[in-house]
């Protein structure tokens, strides 16, 4: 099939539309199952969740050789024996690594006095999960690959729904910890049925090496910029969990998971752009206009979602989460900075990823892990576990740079003053019609924030049909389709 300007903008556009509306859905369901959790647990409960999390993360990084992205990337469709031989493959190091935590589970100890034989058991018992994913590592990968976004998002939704309504039935019930990772386990059970059901896919029982060879070469360098990315994500667990203790690594994850819903809408909008941008990627041409629309409708509702963060977090925390969660206000502020830049890394970053340089997305993940360390540790010593989050603004800045000159350099960079000075325009002038009608309140009552957050969303559409009008235009013209179930055109 011959991928022409109007397809690819059509398939990104109605893919990240039906992502949206479940993404909508998603975020609704989670925020109501976190708030219920956050109410239920205490910090420390979150805070050992997300240590655990991290060590079997750690773990699982030697389970996956970035194979799943080198199916969707490949120009041709993998042979079934190469599909096969990524699926055993899986399978046996997943296997390894079970074994492996078994054995090792009590040593963490040694790293997290805090840990008792509870926590050890839990680690173990957690690291079945490996096995149960990786099963759905090439039967995923294919509804991808063949952009079947309307099944992706139900299996997606599903899994929200049982993870949600398990941990907060077992919170209800004092579960406390194993509320989390027992609403994890159930989660993956029934995703993996649900997607083997969506995309069947029946693997030889014969091993062929040289059908994934193409596969792991792509793979390669892509696992080791997950593996790198890993590290950076691992301040909060590492860092912060042995400097700073269980409730700092609990105020901490709180505080990036809310500011992460941005990030959420890129993740699920690089899903898209992944695929449709590998099928064009022999047209440098198209490939940079189609990233700039991407940029232009992405940083639209990014950066909304951003301010409506900033401007509100002061008065929604203590309102809807209790006041034990205040003391993470200062980090969820410098958390939510670092997506400003969101739209053009996200955008940018798989477009290069298309092209098959994924030697080059390590490399910068290698440069921006480094400085995130060095100015966490830095950050750290003056302003305790908030030095953390503030490096996380710095690393989105350096980011964004690094990607630039990337992109600039294989000829894919759009215009991105052009596309985005109009957004932040938008972005500060509601940030501070937002900072004034709060002061001229001065009232923090359920009715009064309603108001004042109906009216930051009224004010953020008029500023950007004055500034990014005919980005806002195309953004209705999406919605209006979508909901209609018509074709849709960028």
């Amino acid at each position: 099939m011959k991928h022409t300007k109007q397809t690819i903008n059509s398939s990104i556009v109605s893919g990240f539309s039906v992502l949206i509306v479940r993404e909508i859905f998603i975020k609704f369901f989670a925020f109501i199952g976190q708030l219920i959790l956050a109410r239920i647990l205490v910090p420390e409960d979150f805070g050992f969740f997300v240590i655990i999390s991290f060590i079997a993360s750690f773990f699982n990084l030697f389970t996956d050789l970035g194979l799943s992205f080198a199916i969707i990337q490949s120009k041709k469709t993998p042979s079934p024996h190469a599909l096969s031989a990524v699926f055993w493959l899986k399978i046996l190091l997943s296997a390894i690594v079970i074994i492996l935590i078994y054995i090792i589970a009590p040593s963490v100890i040694l790293i997290y006095p805090q840990f008792h034989l509870s926590e050890v058991n839990t680690l173990r018992i957690f690291s079945v999960t490996f096995l149960i994913t990786s099963l759905q590592t090439v039967p995923f990968a294919l509804l991808e690959r063949n952009l079947l976004y309307q099944k992706i998002s139900l299996v997606d939704i599903v899994g929200v729904i049982v993870y949600q309504i398990t941990a907060v039935l077992l919170a209800f019930y004092k579960f406390s910890l194993w509320s989390l990772i027992d609403g994890v386990i159930i989660k993956e059970i029934v995703t993996t049925v649900l997607v083997f059901w969506l995309q069947p896919f029946r693997p030889y029982f014969r091993f062929h090496y040289k059908d994934s060879i193409s596969l792991l070469r792509f793979g390669s360098f892509l696992q080791g910029g997950t593996i790198v990315s890993f590290f950076q994500a691992s301040l909060i667990p590492l860092l912060a969990g042995v400097i700073k203790g269980n409730t700092a690594v609990g105020l901490l994850d709180w505080a990036q998971n809310i500011s992460g819903i941005p990030e959420t809408i890129t993740t699920n909008f690089g899903r898209v752009t992944f695929s449709n941008f590998s099928r064009i990627q022999h047209d440098r041409l198209l490939l940079k206009e189609t990233i700039g629309n991407a940029i232009g409708l992405l940083s639209i509702v990014t950066l909304f979602l951003t301010v409506m963060i900033l401007g509100f977090n002061a008065q929604i925390v203590p309102l809807l989460y209790s006041a034990k969660w205040i003391p993470g206000i200062p980090a969820l502020f410098w958390f939510t900075t670092a997506s400003f830049f969101i739209s053009a890394n996200a955008s940018i970053g798989q477009g290069i990823l298309a092209l098959g340089r994924s030697h080059t997305i390590f490399i910068i993940s290698l440069t921006t892990t480094i400085i995130q360390w060095l100015s966490a540790i830095f950050l750290l010593r003056i302003y305790g576990f908030t030095g953390i989050a503030m490096s996380a603004t710095v690393v989105s800045i350096f980011t964004c740079i690094f990607y630039v000159y990337a992109a600039r350099r294989v000829n894919i960079l759009p215009n991105l003053l052009f596309i985005l000075l109009p957004k932040f325009l938008v972005a500060i002038f509601t940030l501070i019609f937002i900072y004034i009608f709060h002061t001229l309140l001065q009232s923090n009552n359920p009715i009064t924030l309603v108001v004042q957050i109906t009216t930051a969303c009224i004010c953020y559409v008029f500023f950007t049909s004055v500034f990014a009008q005919s980005d806002l235009n195309r953004l209705i013209d999406i919605i209006r389709a979508s909901i209609k179930g018509k074709e849709v055109k960028w």
